[in-house]
């Protein structure tokens, strides 16, 4: 753009000088340096199935991201599951997740503005659209304030606690929002659909009829000329097709230049394109189009498109929570393990652990092979000398050859007998244990009625089992707690105590 001072001019074509100042923003085509118009971009979205469904699929995995709102005391204050809007001024999250994911994947921005009362009461998030947002960053000081411009209406000047931003990450930008995206990367191949769409259209559209060019000799005059226009005009129009009409010239060549619809039919080019756009999303072909892959492909794309999706969901928690919920005194975590997908890599993974066990695997190896995490603060090595240790504990209570029993000190209870049960495994239950377990199905079940924290699980106090519970059961326990859906759900975790014990 040139500068204030500039007063350079222009002929259009009837040699009317414009002032190039005068020019509106659209007649600006950027060569280099700026940033990409989102015109474009947002047109593609509109009219590009692949890429449209390719950001419904990121978008709607984001807004169906379990979550939970904790409270200052960490403790459960509302969640996705059972949505109450408890804290008053969220009243559909999910679309404001929707938004987010959206504005990320095709211009990688997304603004929010908090409303507020004049106490300063928070009243609600007020989605703005990223066009409309200008960043003011100082070189030294960095990010000042925000710009929202509005057509016809007076500029606002928002200050950055009134503002909550979220901006994909750009390697090419220090500070600021970034300068490419998902959608930007799949533009070229959007366009080169979107043209062959708007080719097909076309051609149907002037009658079927190739691009031609008509020769008439030189002899004839404009009027001859004219008619022949005219009458090739309304001729070629849709209306017109396949109508038989007479024309009287002494001489006229027609000569094609164009194709037609027969060269629309390159499917290497067309699924070439499609690929790339799946590609620049990071969403799998057989999402987007469910013949593209069997039964199994399908499966295993569906398992990298969810790990994909839950990555992109720790920048957006982390976001929310600095900018957000924890100056309000709240915080957000999701949980993609209540997925059901997450469920059945669960039980999937579950099965392999305990088939690798069986094949006399070392747990803490089977363990590391499967992927399970440790509980926080947990090393490997730790996790190895706990099961050890529970392994030592469960060597003292099997039967001694001869039938007897090895040191009971605890007061073990023996289950069964020698003659009944010469050829059974026998199993001996701590009594200690066993109340310590019977109250915490307990506490599970009365939690899990009246809605509040089941105590051992994630983010929730520990349970004491005054050391009558193994660690690693206890871990296991916890974790299996974490995920009961239903009282019938807890009464089988603890059903299930008497085959850990017999564990490994």
């Amino acid at each position: 753009m040139p500068d204030n001072n500039s007063n350079v001019m222009f002929y259009d074509g009837s040699r009317k000088a414009i002032n190039i100042e005068n020019l509106p923003p659209e007649a600006w085509k950027i060569l280099s340096g700026g940033s990409r118009d989102n015109s474009e971009l947002e047109i593609l979205r509109k009219v590009v199935p692949w890429l449209y469904a390719g950001v419904e699929e990121r978008a709607g995995a984001q807004k169906n991201m379990p979550f939970v709102i904790l409270d200052d005391r960490g403790e459960e204050f509302d969640t996705s599951e059972n949505y109450q809007n408890k804290l008053g001024w969220w009243p559909d999250p999910f679309i404001q997740l929707w938004l987010i994911e959206a504005c990320l994947t095709l211009p990688g921005r997304a603004y929010f503005f908090k409303q507020r009362s004049k106490s300063g009461t928070m009243l609600g998030l007020q989605y703005m659209l990223p066009n409309s947002i200008d960043p003011k960053i100082d070189q030294e000081l960095g990010l000042q304030k925000f710009i929202r411009r509005i057509p016809g209406r007076t500029d606002q000047d928002l200050d950055l606690d009134e503002v909550v931003y979220f901006w994909g990450p750009d390697e090419t930008v220090e500070i600021g929002p970034p300068t490419q995206s998902k959608g930007i990367a799949s533009m070229g191949a959007a366009g080169v659909t979107m043209n062959v769409d708007q080719f097909a259209a076309l051609f149907f559209k002037r009658g079927a009829i190739k691009a031609t060019l008509y020769s008439t000799p030189r002899t004839t005059s404009p009027e001859e000329r004219g008619r022949l226009r005219n009458w090739l005009d309304g001729f070629l129009g849709s209306n017109n097709a396949w109508r038989t009409m007479v024309l009287n010239a002494d001489q006229v060549t027609a000569e094609t230049i164009g194709e037609g619809i027969q060269e629309l039919a390159n499917t290497e080019l067309t699924t070439e394109k499609r690929e790339e756009i799946a590609v620049s999303l990071g969403v799998p072909m057989s999402l987007l189009w469910g013949k593209s892959a069997n039964r199994a492909t399908a499966r295993i794309d569906a398992k990298k498109f969810h790990e994909r999706m839950v990555q992109a969901n720790k920048p957006i928690a982390t976001v929310l929570n600095q900018q957000l919920f924890n100056p309000l005194g709240f915080t957000i975590e999701f949980r993609p393990e209540k997925l059901e997908i997450s469920q059945e890599e669960e039980v999937q993974r579950s099965g392999a652990q305990v088939n690798l066990t069986r094949a006399n695997w070392p747990p803490w190896i089977a363990a590391q092979t499967t992927g399970y995490d440790l509980p926080e603060g947990m090393t490997w090595e730790e996790f190895r000398l706990e099961v050890m240790a529970w392994m030592e504990f469960k060597s003292s209570l099997r039967p001694e050859p001869g039938g007897g029993f090895g040191q009971d000190e605890g007061g073990a209870v023996q289950v069964g007998d020698d003659d009944s049960d010469a050829d059974k495994s026998v199993i001996l239950v701590d009594p200690k244990q066993a109340r310590t377990l019977a109250a915490w199905e307990n506490h599970a079940i009365k939690s899990f009625r009246t809605k509040q924290p089941i105590k051992g699980t994630e983010n929730a106090a520990a349970f004491d089992v005054h050391g009558n519970v193994p660690a690693l059961m206890v871990a296991a326990i916890g974790s299996a707690l974490g995920r009961v859906t239903s009282i019938k759900s807890i009464q089988s975790v603890f059903a299930n105590v008497d085959e850990w014990r017999e564990y490994p």
